[in-house]
């Protein structure tokens, strides 16, 4: 949903950073409503936890198999620490860099804000 705050709605805080603060109650529901849906992921996924525990458990921490399900030990490698390989340190790795990613990330505004 793409939500189109109009001119009269947006009042600058910080122009360098593009930091607005949004008069409109439609952004403040939509924020609500993704903290709302973090929140019960959340629990869901410490549900999921313990229900993949027990399975380890029940399978003996090896692979298995029953009732049309199959539970996999699939082990990958860990990544390798460039900064620990003498002759990488004085070569310029930027080069070799893929494009960055942008991330986004709602958080609860402290009350002396």
């Amino acid at each position: 949903m793409v939500l189109n705050a109009g001119i009269d709605q947006v009042a600058w805080i910080n122009r360098d950073e593009m930091e607005i603060i949004v008069r409109d109650e439609s952004w403040a529901r939509v924020a609500r409503d993704l903290m709302k849906t973090r929140q019960e992921r959340k629990k869901y996924e410490e549900v999921e936890a313990k229900l993949m525990e027990t399975l380890k458990e029940l399978s003996q921490h090896r692979s298995s198999r029953f009732g049309g399900f199959v539970f996999k030990s699939i082990e990958r490698k860990g990544s390798v620490d460039y900064t620990l390989i003498p002759g990488l340190k004085c070569m310029d790795l930027e080069v070799y860099r893929r494009p960055g990613t942008v991330s986004w990330v709602l958080s609860m505004e402290l009350e002396n804000d």
